[in-house]
């Protein structure tokens, strides 16, 4: 029981099928386990770049206030030099002074930036900050330091983020420092953004989904491939369609070496079957000539020998005998090469076996009449195989002459069909002696038979040997078994369809 589940779970794994659906569930599976490890490394990335330009925006800021503290020209014009020298990798510096006794946020004035910006633009440029709501929460003591993360527009339509606010109150007033980063330096990033909306991801995203398909399409044009060669294998078994080749149906170039060995094979095999047919008529031909040279040849010495001459007599009859049985042989031979060469070249289609079998069966039930054997038949309504008329006709043949030749008068010989799960099973009974244990086994053998008389009257066990190769050329199975009280049953079955 063990090793058939293994056998089935090897089977399985090795599945083409299997290891599809392994693929597809790998592909759609990875993503999303690490997609949570992604989404944690970019938001570490951010809040770690967004503190570092936090930090630098308060360094700036402290840097910058002490030189606000006694404001004049001279401090004023240090200042403008001092700007671009603190405002690298991108960053905006923006200083505003609201004078003393003014709380209000538009009473905040510029004094000067880093990029500069032009009069014209002034206005709007501090409309802006206005807007933001960040000047408003300065109080009137203008003691306000924090780190920021806010979008913000400038004047010219370029957006920014705010890193830092810091302020200081002087005696001519409160001073503030404005620091910010254009976005264009900091590319990708967004203190509200998805991870999943990230280029980087969407990037990546279409890679791998570009080789999902690539790997899936490798998959599937196999599959695709293989079908097509089950079809063409299939029409050259029923011989539903003409001209087809496995060349033909190939759409992967890797695989046309492949389908030329098929075609190879096809046309070998055809080939086979008339050199074997060929083989049986001339060899059948080559012998029996020479029998019916010696068996006219024994007319004239049959008279040259003198009646009351019993050992020559016997002598004649033995040569005659051995020359029939001889004969017989020769027939036989050829009917097995004949079996073979048909089997080669045998179409498949879908059978009724409630049209077919009765037929097979009234031809046996004159025979059986005389004999006082009763032949009964019960077969189950729409039951259908697939195989081959001539194969399961020669079948049938064969079981039912086996089964007359054994059966006793005043019996009878049941011959029943019916499906059981995807196979369908044809059950011919007989009230014979059935069959020793020991020959049970080589019964469907070449050359075996149970008859006394083995050899005469053309008994030389083939017939159950060409049911067993019919019944496997269709994809089936053929057993034999004594019944418990009396006879024996042979069981075919074949796929249903």
């Amino acid at each position: 029981m063990e090793r058939a589940g293994s056998r089935r779970i090897g089977r399985l794994w090795r599945s083409f099928v299997t290891k599809l659906v392994v693929t597809l569930i790998v592909f759609a599976a990875v993503p999303v386990l690490i997609y949570d490890l992604l989404d944690e490394a970019d938001r570490e990335r951010n809040a770690l770049l967004f503190r570092i330009m936090q930090e630098e925006g308060r360094l700036i800021s402290e840097g910058l206030l002490p030189y606000l503290e006694e404001f004049s020209p001279k401090a004023a014009a240090e200042l403008e030099g001092l700007l671009p020298k603190l405002a690298a990798g991108g960053t905006t510096i923006k200083v505003l002074f609201r004078p003393a006794g003014s709380t209000k946020p538009n009473r905040f004035f510029f004094v000067a930036s880093h990029p500069k910006v032009s009069g014209a633009m002034l206005d709007a440029e501090q409309r802006n900050l206005v807007d933001t709501g960040l000047l408003s929460k300065i109080s009137e003591s203008c003691d306000f330091r924090r780190s920021l993360a806010t979008d913000f527009t400038n004047a010219s339509g370029e957006e920014e983020v705010m890193t830092y606010l810091g302020s200081r109150y002087t005696s001519n007033g409160c001073w503030v420092i404005l620091t910010s980063l254009a976005r264009r330096h900091i590319l990708y990033f967004s203190p509200d953004r998805q991870y999943w909306q990230t280029p980087e991801l969407k990037v990546a995203l279409a890679i791998y989904g570009f080789m999902a398909v690539l790997v899936l399409s490798i998959f599937t044009d196999a599959w695709r491939n293989l079908r097509r060669f089950s079809r063409v294998a299939h029409a050259l078994r029923t011989g539903s369609k003409t001209g087809t080749s496995f060349r033909d149906q190939n759409r992967i170039p890797e695989l046309d070496g492949v389908a030329s060995d098929f075609d190879e094979l096809v046309v070998a095999l055809r080939r086979s079957e008339q050199l074997i047919r060929q083989a049986a008529e001339e060899n059948a031909h080559a012998l029996k000539a020479p029998l019916a040279v010696i068996s006219q040849s024994l007319e004239p010495i049959r008279r040259a020998v003198p009646v009351d001459n019993a050992p020559g007599r016997k002598s004649l009859d033995l040569i005659e005998r051995s020359v029939e049985r001889l004969d017989a042989q020769i027939s036989a031979a050829r009917r097995i090469e004949e079996a073979t060469a048909e089997l080669m070249d045998q179409r498949m289609t879908v059978i009724e076996l409630p049209r077919l079998l009765p037929v097979l069966v009234e031809e046996y039930r004159t025979r059986a009449e005389d004999r006082d054997i009763a032949v009964h038949l019960d077969v189950a309504p729409g039951l259908r195989v697939l195989g081959n008329d001539n194969l399961i006709e020669s079948v049938m043949e064969n079981v039912l002459e086996n089964a007359l030749d054994f059966s006793p008068s005043h019996s009878a010989i049941r011959v029943a069909a019916a499906p059981d799960g995807g196979m369908a099973v044809i059950r011919i009974d007989d009230e014979g002696p059935g069959v020793k244990e020991g020959d049970r086994d080589n019964i469907f053998g070449h050359h075996f038979s149970t008859r006394l008389a083995d050899g005469l009257n053309g008994n030389y066990g083939i017939g159950l040997w060409i049911v067993r190769r019919n019944v496997e050329a269709m994809g089936g199975t053929v057993i034999g078994t004594n019944l418990p009280a009396r006879g024996f049953r042979i069981e075919i079955r074949l796929p249903r369809r």
